[in-house]
């Protein structure tokens, strides 16, 4: 995420925050809609990239915001609790949106994700080796 930021924030000082910013924004949005409709890997990875520019953009252009309308001595504080704010956002959001898909698609669904990833993990028994025994309880 952090590979083109020098390049980014060059960027950024050419065409202005503002612009920069909203224009992350919509790369975002757009590489985030499309990941919907995304059916194969590279199509997936090029929007995953998009997604990647779009939140490298906005996020230096953010950053860059904040740091100009502070002065010096307060600039690591406000930061800070940027960061802090951010981070907080995002736990308590996944959180209750994790409640509100479990409450909408419920355990079922859940489990039915589960089992699949443990069907693919299993190695797969040939016809030459027979049956598995059960486990002994």
């Amino acid at each position: 995420m952090y590979a083109l930021v020098l390049v980014i924030g060059t960027l950024i000082d050419k065409i202005g925050r503002g612009p920069a910013l909203a224009g992350g924004l919509f790369v975002m949005a757009i590489s985030c809609a499309g990941l919907i409709w995304a059916t194969s890997v590279p199509t997936t990875a090029l929007l995953l990239f998009g997604l990647g520019i779009g939140w490298n953009l906005s996020f230096v252009a953010a950053t860059a915001q904040l740091a100009d309308a502070t002065l010096p001595a307060e600039r690591g504080k406000l930061l800070g609790l940027s960061d802090l704010l951010s981070g907080l956002v995002r736990r308590g959001a996944g959180a209750l949106l994790g409640g509100v898909a479990l409450d909408v698609l419920g355990v079922t669904a859940a489990r039915a994700r589960r089992d699949r990833r443990s069907r693919s993990r299993r190695p797969s028994s040939s016809p030459a080796s027979g049956p598995r025994p059960e486990p002994a309880a």
